[in-house]
């Protein structure tokens, strides 16, 4: 076996080494020229690689008084031949000039990692963190199926295909308005919705360090570039209520469960979401109550609704169905919120091909939905009724005012309350 020369000083030199017969340990062989400490390691497989070895300074000897032992540092330098001869050289220097001053480059090496590894973990796109956003938001909401099956087709249409796959930590005020500045005067309420969610999303993002700088979301960052919107607050299209007698006629003639449920929206003046989401659980018939909980309420509380004798006939007929809600679908789950609207068109036009009036709203020419007869009850105990304010609001769920605030301290004033919805399906009876 050829003799291994104790310092290599050239490439050829390296390329030839090999490991020893029966060699079972890295061996090391000091490079030959300058800078001083470079070695060759070589293992029993014959893989190659450069090791720094260098001398930081002096400790005491821990057991011989007066004597000092040399600190030893080692530093990799990479595999051979990745790293040639004259780079490894390079490298070794640049090392023991760096010891010099005082900087450790394995630490150095390890925080450039640690920084290069933070930067790819901030390199997020708007739509990465919009999803992360939902996922973090949606168990809070009142109906989280619902809250973000809205959340993704906001998205989806108005903001991804423009800056979804931007960096979340490069987008601009400016990149913001761009999303929003196509439906800021034509579709505003959408447009409001979307501010809110856009303005979630860099909050999210702000809180994991992914943005730096203030939320672009924000209103008064935004109104220099959009402007302020002028709109009127419009209302649900409802029907006048002098016509409920008529339309009770036709809805009574629809044998449909979306026709049954909408029966008792306008008996119960209640939202169409309370009555398609509400169980049996909720209906006490002895006393002819339906207590509506908090987590389906839009305000956050209890709500308990009087019920007329017409609304527990109905009831009580729909009660033999079997399934947990009383208004199923045929699959026995809750009616989609269109099944009550489509039904109203779906009326509407019947009425029209029949030489009818239909049922619009004379204020706005279009036709109603059934979140519009809450105001057709209103409308109808405001003016045809001599029962105070709050009662009607109470009705509604609303707590708007000081009175009704302190309605509810009185019992909800549920006596009072129990008449009203007596003289409204009184009112509401089909016309003969």
């Amino acid at each position: 076996m050829p003799r291994i020369p104790t310092r290599l000083g050239s490439d050829l030199a390296i390329r030839k080494l090999k490991p020893q017969a029966g060699q079972k340990h890295p061996a090391r062989y000091a490079v030959a020229g300058e800078p001083p400490g470079l070695y060759i390691q070589v293992t029993p497989n014959g893989a190659k690689s450069w090791l720094l070895r260098v001398t930081t300074g002096n400790r005491p000897h821990p057991t011989r008084p007066g004597t000092l032992n040399q600190i030893r540092r080692e530093f990799g330098l990479g595999k051979y031949p990745i790293v040639s001869l004259q780079a490894a050289r390079d490298k070794a220097t640049a090392y023991l000039i760096k010891v010099s001053q005082g900087i450790d480059p394995n630490a150095e090496r390890k925080a450039a990692v640690s920084a290069a590894l933070a930067a790819q973990a901030r390199m997020r796109t708007f739509q990465d963190c919009e999803q992360q956003t939902i996922e973090a938001k949606a168990p809070g909401y009142k109906d989280e199926l619902k809250s973000k099956a809205g959340w993704r087709t906001r998205m989806d249409l108005y903001v991804l295909p423009v800056i979804g796959n931007r960096l979340i930590s490069d987008i601009t005020v400016e990149d913001v308005a761009a999303v929003l500045e196509p439906i800021w005067r034509t579709k505003y309420p959408t447009a409001k919705k979307l501010l809110h969610d856009l303005a979630a999303v860099f909050r999210y993002a702000k809180a994991k360090k992914l943005y730096t700088g203030d939320n672009p979301a924000k209103s008064e960052a935004l109104e220099p570039l959009l402007g302020k919107v002028s709109h009127n607050k419009t209302h649900f299209p409802s029907l006048p209520y002098e016509r409920m007698g008529e339309f009770m006629t036709a809805l009574r003639a629809q044998e449909t469960e979306a026709a049954r449920a909408l029966e008792f929206v306008i008996l119960t003046a209640a939202r169409s979401d309370e009555v398609r989401s509400a169980t049996w659980t909720e209906i006490d018939f002895e006393r002819g109550l339906w207590t509506i909980p908090a987590g389906r309420m839009k305000r956050g509380r209890d709500h308990t609704v009087p019920l007329s004798k017409p609304a527990i006939e109905l009831l009580k007929r729909q009660h033999s169905n079997g399934h947990a809600h009383p208004f199923t679908n045929r699959r026995g789950g809750p009616l989609s919120d269109m099944a009550l609207s489509v039904l109203v068109k779906r009326m509407h036009d019947s009425s029209i091909k029949r030489g009818g009036a239909g049922y619009l709203d004379p204020a706005y020419n279009k036709i109603a939905v059934p979140h519009g007869f809450r105001s057709s009850f209103k409308d109808w105990a405001r003016n045809l009724t001599q029962y105070a304010d709050e009662v009607s609001e109470l009705a509604l769920a609303h707590v708007n005012s000081d009175s009704t605030r302190a309605a509810y301290a009185r019992d909800a004033l549920l006596e009072p309350r129990k008449l009203l919805m007596r003289d409204w399906a009184i009112y509401c009876r089909p016309s003969s």
